[in-house]
């Protein structure tokens, strides 16, 4: 375990990322300047698969709060329609299709489609574009909230993490407990550890509080 405060390391942004930020949380402060950036970051290739797939997605879901009318480019729309597209897809492998397209439009989708589409991305089917607007329809859509599908997603994503063996040390066992934070605290840094970063003390401080010999 240990003590140190979380070393701060600036996180990498691209100009999609505060486009997407005000889409997201925001979509009423979205301005035309903003809508045109994103469209050249796509077309002149600087936008990432996953940012494309989060701006198609949000432009769709939030188009009813935005103050300006967002026009996709020819091929962003073009693949917007082939998600929205009820035709099976060509591609056998591609089973993460139909779920986004109930994601998206709030068509039945169910426990079964979040566990089946947490799996297609924990095994690595499932293409950035596809992940990025699975991830905002999933939140915009507010199934975020649904316990049912919260429950889903993390018990799927539990199934894929790694099992750690405790077999040499019994002692543990029964008495593991993971106390790591996740790193949220608002600043866009990557920070994992268990000293306070974002709120007045964290795990660590307070077993170094109670006697608890920690180490470095």
């Amino acid at each position: 375990m240990s003590s140190e405060a979380p070393q701060r390391v600036p996180a990498v942004k691209s100009t999609m990322h505060p486009i997407l930020q005000k889409l997201v949380f925001a979509p009423e402060t979205l301005t035309e300047q903003d809508a045109i950036t994103a469209s050249k970051e796509i077309t002149e290739g600087r936008a990432t698969e996953a940012q494309i797939g989060a701006y198609i997605a949000a432009t769709g879901l939030r188009r009813d709060l935005l103050p300006i009318r967002v026009v996709l480019d020819d091929a962003s729309q073009e693949r917007l329609n082939d998600i929205l597209d009820n035709k099976d897809s060509a591609n056998e492998a591609d089973k993460i299709k139909p779920i986004l397209r109930r994601v998206y439009l709030k068509e039945s989708f169910t426990m079964d489609d979040a566990t089946a589409a947490t799996k297609e991305i924990m095994e690595g089917r499932a293409a950035s574009f596809q992940v990025g607007f699975f991830l905002i329809a999933l939140k915009l859509n507010k199934f975020d909230v649904d316990p049912v599908i919260v429950a889903a997603c993390a018990v799927e994503m539990r199934n894929h993490g790694r099992h750690i063996s405790f077999e040499d040390h019994t002692a543990l066992q029964e008495d593991l407990v993971d106390i790591v934070g996740t790193g949220g605290d608002g600043h866009d840094t990557f920070n994992h550890g268990n000293k306070a970063a974002s709120s007045a003390c964290g795990s660590a401080d307070i077993l170094i509080k109670y006697g608890c010999q920690i180490e470095n």
